[in-house]
């Protein structure tokens, strides 16, 4: 009985400490996101700075455009979500695993808020 209490009181620490281990995991994927969306929307910014105020159709055009600045290697659907409104104007945004809302960048500004880039 005494050993089943041992390893009851083991399995319980145990898992404690992986869900926070899982919890630090899931912040740290947020901040690089975050991080992730803001050098790619300054990169956005740059890239239309010298194509007449411009933003580019896809992300893949930042990537020949920028090819030794840092962006994520990955733009795909999973992570970043990219919609050119019209030549002027874009929505960059990415899903977070801690939060319900997203991290946008639009070309106004970048906060925590909606798909359509409008704060909360």
């Amino acid at each position: 009985m005494i050993l089943f209490g041992i390893l009851l009181v083991v399995f319980v620490i145990g898992t404690v400490f992986l869900k926070s281990l899982d919890n630090e995991r899931s912040k740290n994927h947020d901040i690089r996101r975050e991080e992730a969306v803001k050098n790619i929307s300054s990169a956005l910014q740059d890239y239309a700075n010298k194509h007449n105020g411009m933003y580019p159709a896809d992300l893949s055009e930042l990537q020949k455009f920028f090819p030794d600045r840092y962006l994520p290697t990955y733009f795909g659907e999973i992570y970043y979500r990219y919609k050119r409104i019209d030549n002027n104007h874009y929505c960059l945004y990415s899903n977070l695993e801690t939060r319900k809302d997203v991290f946008f960048a639009s070309e106004k500004e970048s906060g925590f808020g909606s798909t359509d880039c409008s704060p909360n």
